[in-house]
């Protein structure tokens, strides 16, 4: 098991994860406000929506975003 040094979403990744957040945070609120229209949700995002909890992916991402960098320093036992 190893731990990446720098920020934990980089690159692609980071900005995939944000592309997330921009995409979901409406719906979800659209949602918990009862003003989803479900139907015009993509049969993808149905599916998602259906099948996984979103709002929970949707925290777990956000805090992948804000977590800080990881440097060498940081290890606490010998590297």
């Amino acid at each position: 098991m190893g731990t990446p040094l720098g920020l934990g979403v980089a690159g692609e990744q980071r900005q995939a994860a944000i592309d997330f957040c921009a995409h979901w945070l409406p719906i979800l609120q659209a949602l918990r406000e009862g003003s989803l229209d479900f139907e015009a949700l993509t049969e993808e995002d149905q599916e998602l929506l259906k099948g996984l909890n979103v709002a929970a992916m949707l925290g777990w991402v956000r805090a992948m975003l804000d977590w800080g960098p990881v440097e060498p320093a940081d290890f606490r036992c010998p590297t």
